[in-house]
């Protein structure tokens, strides 16, 4: 076991806290990887992610092609705490604030990491300040696989600048969680990428608030497409704080829909005032359209709004379930597989019309992209 040094004297978990682990790893390859606390195994050892969570870390990285020494990994904390309890536990945000203090900035100022690879809620919490790694009934907007710009104050005064994506912590999927082992090997892979190559660049184009003329424009670029797939998206009252998955047709009223035919170029029209021009859009000869729990929700409201289709439905979420059943369904999981985008989902109250379009351009891109998967022209299993 190391002792700890002596700016841990001023801990709350000074006496508390077991033995000492110092940062593993070279960080030539310019990517961290921040957990919680060291286990019984890390404390023992001097070492952070040695014991069975760290094995499942080094399976991930194997499967990459990594050699872990080529990073730099590293704790929140730098002790055990008591029976290994960290979040939530009385001395959680004090040790955390003090460790980063006296430890962590310090490794970030020197190896100056080009993206952070957070392993579970807590540092997502402490180094982002955002909540909600997977989604729940509470929560439609997970931020694990998202990429997420992110400045660091360091202790010589300036700020550090890179890239975040946050995944789950390896001891969760070993807690009855293998289901997430692709997952957790998929959102490392992407920040090894993201490491060795610029950021992908992708554009959109939303009409958030269209003129009449927008919507003439919107449907003769639609005819003018491959006439392939449409993706439609409706919002009412409740729906856009709610996981598709979790929609009950009760009590709902349509309040707007999103259409999108490629993957950037989406239009959100409120329903009021535009009934004729939605259901001209229905009825361009499509081959299908594709909706996320459309079958469930979107179909059987907007059929009981009177509207009627002629292209064939093809549901996204259907697709998704067949491909990874054990997997969450909802969009803003589904999306870091098959879309270069940010998280959205959490701009539902502030910005309505943004959020709607980004569903339709996402549902369009991850429903394509499924169906590619499923008829074998691409290998995206996790």
């Amino acid at each position: 076991m190391l002792d700890k040094p002596p700016p841990c004297n001023e801990c709350i978990l000074a006496e508390k806290g077991i033995a000492f682990t110092q940062p593993d790893g070279l960080g030539t390859s310019g990517l961290m990887v921040i957990g919680e606390a060291p286990g019984k195994s890390e404390s023992e050892q001097g070492i952070p992610f040695v014991g069975r969570a760290g094995k499942q870390l080094d399976r991930s990285l194997s499967r990459i092609g990594v050699d872990r020494h080529s990073l730099i990994i590293t704790n929140l904390i730098q002790c055990r705490p008591p029976n290994n309890w960290l979040q939530g536990s009385p001395w959680e945000e004090e040790s955390i604030q003090h460790c980063r203090t006296h430890h962590l900035l310090p490794t970030i100022m020197r190896f100056k990491p080009r993206v952070i690879s957070t392993q579970g809620a807590l540092p997502l919490k402490h180094l982002l300040g955002l909540d909600g790694l997977l989604p729940s009934a509470r929560n439609n907007a997970p931020k694990r696989g998202y990429v997420f710009d992110c400045r660091i104050p360091l202790p010589d005064g300036t700020e550090h600048e890179c890239k975040v994506i946050p995944t789950v912590h390896p001891s969760f999927v070993i807690q009855g969680n293998q289901n997430f082992a692709g997952v957790h090997y998929y959102d490392l892979k992407k920040a090894w990428d993201m490491c060795q190559n610029s950021v992908p660049a992708f554009e959109t184009e939303f009409v958030t608030h269209p003129k009449r003329k927008d919507v003439r424009d919107f449907i003769q670029r639609a005819k003018e497409s491959s006439l392939e797939l449409l993706s439609a998206d409706i919002e009412t009252y409740y729906s856009s704080n709610t996981n598709e998955d979790e929609l009950t047709l009760k009590d709902q009223n349509i309040v707007r829909i999103s259409f999108a035919f490629d993957g950037c170029y989406a239009i959100t029209l409120l329903t009021r005032g535009n009934r004729d021009l939605i259901q001209e859009i229905f009825d361009i000869k499509f081959k299908h359209i594709c909706w996320w729990n459309g079958m469930n929700f979107d179909i059987p409201l907007l059929h009981r709004a009177g509207y009627g289709f002629k292209a064939t439905h093809l549901d996204g979420m259907v697709a998704w379930k067949f491909l990874q059943s054990d997997l969450p369904q909802g969009l803003g999981f589904v999306s870091t597989f098959y879309t270069p985008f940010p998280e959205w989902k959490s701009l539902s109250d502030d910005e309505p019309e943004y959020y709607s379009c980004m569903d339709a351009v996402a549902c369009w891109l991850c429903t394509k992209g499924i169906i590619d998967t499923l008829k074998g022209q691409e290998v995206k299993c996790l």
